[in-house]
């Protein structure tokens, strides 16, 4: 399955089942303006970008972005077991980046962000860097678009679907987990970070084993300023023309 033409995915088809067994519990699913949700899904992720081997030489800092995170949550309500077939086009899986990548889990009860997303991590045992391939019959293109080293952005959503999913097998109600990523990763042929010492290539700073990007921003920034942040801004500034 491609997410374009000219970008093919990395190992095959990566939309797997990843099936997680607990007690069903469907009642509530943060949002995507959770703030703890938020710190959990890029403190994970940046987690396991630090702990790659080998050790990565310009592995990038992720941040939040919330366009990403809306189409996320967009497509999670489908409670459909597949691509975004958005992903690649222009302005419409996001204003700035295109074409995105794409992380999917399954579950048939709670949901909990650092398991999911850890059961991506977890591929790296069915993937070669020395080949940039995975073993033969096994997925790992969930593990290489969640390092690969030039995407900084990422925004998920998870959605209740007491319908079910479509197309995961699952039977009866459940949870999907959607990550999209910008600038996308899983390109045929390449591999997913260059080894080196930690942040040996940087060019912006370094913290904790990951590059932080130029215009690296820690409060979770977008790629576009929200209507709330416009909003503020104007009222700092009437406040200010009305003090003079």
């Amino acid at each position: 399955m491609a997410i374009t033409a000219a970008q093919r995915l990395l190992l095959g088809s990566w939309v797997q089942l990843l099936v997680s067994l607990y007690t069903p519990a469907f009642a509530t699913v943060p949002l995507i303006t959770n703030p703890s949700f938020i710190n959990e899904c890029v403190k994970v992720h940046n987690k396991f970008r630090a702990e790659v081997r080998p050790t990565a030489s310009g592995m990038l800092t992720m941040t939040w972005d919330e366009g990403l995170a809306k189409t996320a949550r967009a497509w999670s309500r489908t409670c459909q077991f597949k691509h975004n077939p958005n992903l690649s086009k222009k302005g419409i899986a996001h204003p700035s980046f295109n074409p995105v990548g794409e992380n999917i889990f399954a579950s048939t009860g709670s949901f909990n962000a650092k398991h999911a997303i850890k059961r991506w991590y977890d591929e790296v045992v069915d993937y070669d860097y020395s080949t940039t391939s995975c073993k033969p019959n096994k997925v790992c293109g969930h593990y290489t678009q969640l390092v690969w080293a030039a995407t900084y952005k990422v925004g998920c959503s998870v959605s209740d679907c007491p319908k079910g999913i479509k197309g995961s097998g699952l039977k009866g109600p459940g949870v999907i987990f959607v990550c999209d990523y910008a600038p996308a990763g899983n390109y045929v042929g390449a591999s997913p970070f260059s080894s080196g010492g930690s942040c040996s290539e940087c060019t912006g700073g370094c913290n904790n084993k990951l590059c932080k990007y130029p215009n690296w921003n820690p409060n979770f920034g977008s790629a576009s300023t929200s209507l709330c942040d416009r909003l503020l801004l104007l009222s700092s500034i009437i406040v200010i023309y009305i003090l003079q």
